[in-house]
């Protein structure tokens, strides 16, 4: 891409990658186009606010003034100050230029700084394609990505998860890029090899250990299997023990220590947690004891062994090498030149969600995968570089970084907020939801081709690593991508609502997997037109989707669910209330006279809209406000449109496509 930059029009002209930048470029006008369409979110006024206050932590002369006070960064909500600010330090600034480019200083212009953050991860999204594929399938891939109505929506809204899950591109892209530069400086000096009988000796003694270890996990499993209710029940009353004890007690301290936020729960989350961990204990030692069981298999029957040995070798030649302590080639100088940008990208990603580090692993993974000579001191800086970064981009973590960043995560771990979530016709709580929400959901929100092409992507996937065909090296971390986020899911069921907005960053490897099934395809078509046509059919129904809610795209649910309408009333659909600007701006076209308009959640996203003909005020249905003739502001969320004031009339809905995201009734005046 850098060559891109910097190539000649004439060389540009010839270059693969422009199709994909000629598209990219016109979705890019289409949001710019369309941007103020879009109505403000649930806490967007909030975070935004935290943008324009946490400059104060960076101010000099406020350090210097002796009355600074840190808290002042925060803004007007405490809850915020756990998250990171790096997004919203780059961000604000951006939409500050656009303001002063644009003259407009209406607060939708941040959907359109959301929106380009975006479109940075779709660009990088294709190059991470371009390293398996061609260039027809990457772009087909990454329009695949952009076109996705559900991403397309969260692009311009969402200024917490999307950014995040566009730093998780950049950052896994840039760390594989240093990968590949530490590969190349290599090591002053070679490692010095040991004798052949010497690795023979060490082949032996690490045989003899897993062969004790996984007959250690043999005797565990059994055991674990065999008195494997005892087991839950000794693990219940230690649970029950720690929940009910004293807070001031040894026992109530250490319970306390684990579980911050014992007082927003009852017994049964913790319970539900630790047996969900007992659960993984019992598959980690099952694996062990089939990997024991492999051993003695090998010992029994050595020549079929032997055969699956070279099967082996052979698919992972040459096999993995331990990197060194040695300094690199390119000296201090060359390994700092190679880390700083990928470790600057980890520690923004950090200091946006605290699941940043899951990226590193990644990048950990394809660098110990690797067969060649190289260092493990670029590494240490890129681990070190990034917690520097993390710290100055996070205010709330300066006074005690390890301390409070522990807080964060324990918070992100065990959420306190629980909101009823409808899924399948039933509302749930967001702690309680059943272990398929996250499949189901990513079954039914993301558009018809993905999932016939990401299984058929997998199998090629498999072709051509069978084949050597294609780089496992790289390849296993972007599957673990996908696949330990989802597992963590949908064993452990954390607290999740508004969909599954908090792991949309798990979504590129999909595509990816997709683009390996479009390769395969367009190298079958040869023809560029026929690559066109077929790229045009498989991002065809997101673009429909998103034309035809639009600016609700997120709503969106496929033809499995019935479309959006199907989904009306089984699942959410407008939870982040962004039908409030629509609906303030037809009330207010009905030319009423001056109104109160009670609104149910969030009156400060309708008091945005709101001109001189509507008064907005709060409403709590356990305290009704509301007066005759007065109108009431609700959302079909969670249906709870139904539940207050039901027989109320309405009289005005907005929604798309058969599916009512608000209402507003009228109370009636006798």
């Amino acid at each position: 891409m850098r060559r891109l930059l910097h190539a000649s029009p004439a060389s540009l002209l010839r270059s693969p990658d422009l199709p994909f930048l000629l598209l990219w470029a016109a979705s890019i006008l289409a949001g710019c186009l369309v941007y103020n369409d879009f109505g403000l979110t649930w806490d967007e006024p909030l975070f935004y606010q935290y943008s324009d206050a946490v400059g104060y932590a960076y101010s000099i002369p406020e350090w210097l003034s002796g009355t600074f006070n840190l808290e002042n960064a925060y803004g007007p909500s405490a809850d915020h100050k756990i998250y990171g600010a790096a997004y919203l330090l780059v961000g604000r600034n951006v939409t500050r230029a656009l303001q002063a480019l644009t003259g407009i200083n209406d607060p939708g212009i941040w959907h359109l700084t959301n929106f380009l953050a975006f479109e940075i991860g779709v660009l990088y999204l294709y190059r991470l394609c371009r390293r398996w594929m061609s260039p027809p399938a990457a772009t087909a891939a990454a329009l695949l990505y952009l076109t996705q109505p559900l991403l397309w929506g969260h692009a311009f809204i969402n200024p917490k998860d999307m950014p995040f899950a566009t730093l998780f591109i950049l950052t896994v892209y840039a760390g594989f890029h240093m990968v590949d530069q530490c590969i190349e400086l290599g090591v002053e000096a070679p490692a010095t090899q040991q004798p052949e009988a010497a690795q023979q000796r060490i082949v032996r003694l690490s045989t003899r250990r897993a062969a004790a270890l996984g007959a250690a996990a043999g005797v565990l499993a059994l055991l674990l299997a065999g008195y494997g209710e005892p087991w839950r029940t000794a693990l219940g009353d230690l649970v029950r023990l720690g929940y009910y004890a004293p807070p001031g007690s040894t026992v109530g301290r250490w319970f306390a220590s684990l579980a911050s936020s014992r007082a927003l729960f009852p017994v049964d989350y913790y319970l539900a947690k630790v047996f969900s961990a007992y659960r993984w204990v019992n598959a980690a030692v099952a694996l062990a004891a089939l990997g024991f069981i492999g051993v003695v298999l090998a010992r029994r029957f050595p020549v079929q062994a032997q055969a699956v040995r070279r099967f082996l070798l052979e698919v992972f030649s040459p096999p993995p090498r331990w990197p060194v302590l040695s300094l690199p080639r390119s000296g201090l100088r060359g390994t700092l030149q190679a880390v700083l940008w990928p470790a600057v990208l980890l520690g923004m990603l950090t200091a946006v969600r605290v699941l940043g580090p899951l990226a590193a692993v990644i990048v950990f993974l394809a660098f110990m995968l690797q067969p060649r000579q190289r260092s493990v001191l670029p590494l240490l800086f890129y681990v070190s570089l990034a917690a520097l970064v993390t710290l100055a981009c996070w205010p709330y973590v300066w006074a005690e970084p390890l301390t409070r960043f522990g807080e964060v995560v324990r918070h992100m771990a065990d959420n306190p907020k629980l909101i009823p979530v409808l899924y399948a016709g039933q509302v749930f709580s967001s702690n309680a939801l059943p272990s398929d929400y996250l499949p189901r959901l990513l079954g039914l929100t993301l558009t018809e081709p993905v999932w016939p092409l990401a299984l058929a992507g997998a199998a090629v996937g498999a072709v051509r690593f069978v084949r050597r065909q294609v780089d496992w090296r790289t390849w296993i971390p972007i599957t673990a991508w996908f696949i330990v986020p989802a597992l963590y899911v949908v064993t452990q069921r954390p607290a999740m609502y508004d969909g599954y907005r908090h792991f949309l960053f798990i979504l590129p490897p999909v595509f990816i997997t997709c683009g390996l099934a479009l390769d395969a395809l367009m190298a079958r078509l040869r023809l560029p037109a026929a690559q066109a046509v077929a790229g045009t059919l498989i991002v065809l129904p997101g673009i429909l989707g998103i034309a035809g809610l639009h600016p609700y795209p997120y709503a969106y649910y496929n033809v499995f669910a019935g479309g959006v309408q199907g989904a009306f009333r089984r699942y959410e659909t407008d939870y982040w209330l962004t039908c409030y600007k629509e609906t303030v701006e037809a009330l207010e076209a009905q030319g009423l006279d001056t109104e109160t308009l009670f609104v149910h959640r969030q009156p400060a996203i309708a008091r945005a809209y709101a001109g001189a003909q509507l008064r907005i005020e709060p409403f709590d249905p356990d305290a009704d406000q509301t007066t005759p003739g007065s109108l009431l502001l609700l959302t079909t969320r969670s249906n709870s449109d139904q539940a207050i004031h039901p027989a109320d009339p309405i009289i005005l809905a907005v929604g798309r496509q058969g599916a009512t995201f608000c209402v507003v009734k009228r109370v009636p005046s006798n």
